[in-house]
């Protein structure tokens, strides 16, 4: 996702325009616009790798050779073509919630109410009591209003949800109602998670979710039963650890292991009976209405810190410098002492990297010192606490992001790094290339937790680096 595809080509692929299959998609948003974040911008997205920044470039000095980056020794005077606050904090915070409401970044979307994810629901079919007699009768389907109020729209209107309703009847043998998905082909692979998370808003009845990990339309399943507060909007987790295998209604013993990898297909119900003859306490005949907002697969059981990241940001050094009463200013580097004049550039962008950690999302913060063009494969040192100072490579540096998604240790973590050449000395690349890397053993001995703004106490980064109160402008 760039703002610019013409740029983002060039960089990429030698300006040629991308193939279906190429694994390559490039497309057009700006994180600044809001509307321009749509749902299917991040539908599968599993994780996010941000880079973007306001732009800052030098007045002269520098060319299509990129020489200025190449050393970092010569100061060019700097000017900002961008409003650091609209990108470095709104535009991170409108990247954040987008991905986090749109992408899988949370789990696993298998169900949704977004325009991009409706369809999905057509798989859903009425299964009743009719098939034995009975005469209770059901259906879903996509309301328009029926949802929780949608935080993005400009009017604050309801979002659409998918509504089960209908009524059960216990004459004629019959008492449940249920609706039941196509088998998916192929099935479902969700061994990555360890449960099914439903968003809903009940009726006060006790329902059961049932998931088959075989193909066949009359086998058996594995289930569970939620309860549900009338009128409610609540999370209803259903652990894989703890569903009940059975036939209909009656339990099996000696189950086979649950095949999370091989999810053919989802029942939701809700019956007068629960397993082995058992009555279902929080049952009521009659009219019933189940509203549901998603269905995720996620992990409960992995804590957030276990977790790999699923959004790495490419931050500052610096970003806590500004205004810190222990550091010598005439020391520091130039964006440091000049973050007023570039529009407290850097005080934006530790609220930007504040969104982040504050958000949920397992998240990686990485504040590069200068970048420069020099090859990769410089050694490497990393730090916490916003103290380096130096230089390093953007290829060393675009490794490190896309390693840090697969590197345990990474996750949790904001952290500075930099080469260990002074800006004095030309990296031209190690004789053997560069070496391969171990991140875990690099990124393990860093701490959670430690971002450097520990100075600042309970102030906000505005109060402690001095940024101005913005005054509402006056009606003449």
């Amino acid at each position: 996702m760039a703002r610019n595809k013409s740029k983002a080509l060039a960089m990429l692929t030698g300006g040629k325009e991308t193939k279906g299959g190429s694994g390559l998609d490039v497309v057009v948003a700006d994180i600044a616009d809001k509307s321009s974040l749509t749902p299917s911008l991040f539908k599968d997205v599993a994780a996010v790798v941000s880079c973007t920044a306001a732009i800052v470039r030098p007045k002269e000095g520098d060319g299509p050779d990129r020489a200025k980056y190449f050393q970092g020794i010569t100061f060019y005077e700097p000017e900002v073509a961008d409003v650091p606050k609209e990108t470095e904090f709104e535009g991170i915070y409108n990247l954040v919630e987008a991905a986090s409401r749109y992408s899988d970044m949370k789990g696993k979307t298998l169900f949704a109410c977004l325009p991009s994810f409706q369809e999905g629901w057509r798989q859903w079919g009425a299964l009743d009591d009719v098939v034995m007699g009975g005469v209770s009768e059901s259906g879903l389907g996509v309301v328009p209003g029926a949802g929780e109020t949608d935080v993005s729209s400009s009017s604050g209107s309801p979002a659409a949800a998918a509504v089960f309703s209908g009524e059960v009847k216990t004459s004629n043998s019959g008492g449940f109602v249920s609706i039941r998905t196509r088998n998916a082909s192929p099935p479902l692979d969700l061994s990555e998670y360890d449960a099914l998370r439903l968003r809903v808003k009940g009726d006060g009845n006790r329902y059961k979710f049932s998931i088959y990990d075989s193909p066949g339309w009359n086998s058996k399943a594995w289930c569970d039963t939620f309860d549900t507060v009338k009128g409610e909007w609540i999370d209803v987790d259903i652990p894989f650890t703890t569903l009940k295998y059975n036939f209909r209604t009656e339990s099996i013993k000696d189950p086979p292991p649950f095949s999370p990898n091989s999810i053919n297909s989802f029942q939701l119900m809700l019956s007068k009976f629960e397993l082995d003859g058992k009555l279902n306490p929080n049952f009521s005949a009659g009219p019933f209405e189940l509203t549901i907002a998603s269905i995720k697969a996620v992990s409960i059981e992995t804590s957030e810190e276990m977790q790999n990241s699923r959004f790495v940001h490419l931050s500052s050094a610096g970003v806590t410098r500004p205004g810190r009463p222990d550091l010598d200013m005439d020391t520091e580097p130039p964006a440091v002492r000049m973050n007023e004049m570039l529009s407290h550039l850097l005080t934006y962008k530790l609220k930007g990297e504040d969104v982040i950690r504050d958000s949920g999302i397992p998240a990686t913060i990485i504040r590069p010192c200068a970048l420069t063009e020099e090859p990769a494969g410089a050694p490497m040192i990393v730090g916490q606490g916003d103290y380096l100072k130096g230089k390093i490579s953007r290829d060393d540096i675009a490794e490190l992001a896309v390693s840090s998604l697969l590197t345990p240790e990474a996750s949790g973590l904001t952290f500075e790094v930099k080469s260990d050449l002074a800006f004095s000395t030309l990296w031209q690349g190690a004789p053997q290339g560069a070496p391969a890397r171990s991140y875990g053993d690099i990124l393990g001995p860093l701490e959670q937790g430690v971002t450097g703004k520990e100075w600042m106490g309970d102030r906000t980064p505005e109060e402690a680096q001095g940024v101005t109160a913005e005054v509402a402008p006056q009606e003449t």
